[in-house]
């Protein structure tokens, strides 16, 4: 199975990135679907994307003194014009 989407290039305005993601093959159909998905947040790390995942909002709860991983996600997204999908710094 192959996904197929397009992200707005954040570099140069107006241009469109093609991102592809394939699962490797296996005789269970849903396995095979779900390791496509699981290949589109790699592709996009690969334009410098990232999708924040639950250790890395407990790695940013570490790294700011935050017990609280609800109230810190709730502050980031506040905080996250982009929306789901931020940029690496």
């Amino acid at each position: 199975m192959t996904i197929s989407f397009e992200i707005p290039s954040r570099q140069d305005v107006g241009t469109m990135i093609q991102i592809v993601a394939s699962g490797k093959e296996s005789p269970v159909q849903m396995t095979y679907k779900r390791r496509a998905i699981e290949a589109c947040p790699l592709e996009l790390q690969n334009y410098g994307y990232l999708i924040p995942d639950l250790s890395w909002f407990k790695i940013k709860a570490l790294q700011q003194n935050q017990q609280d991983i609800v109230t810190l996600c709730e502050t980031l997204s506040r905080e996250n014009i982009y929306g789901i999908v931020s940029e690496f710094c």
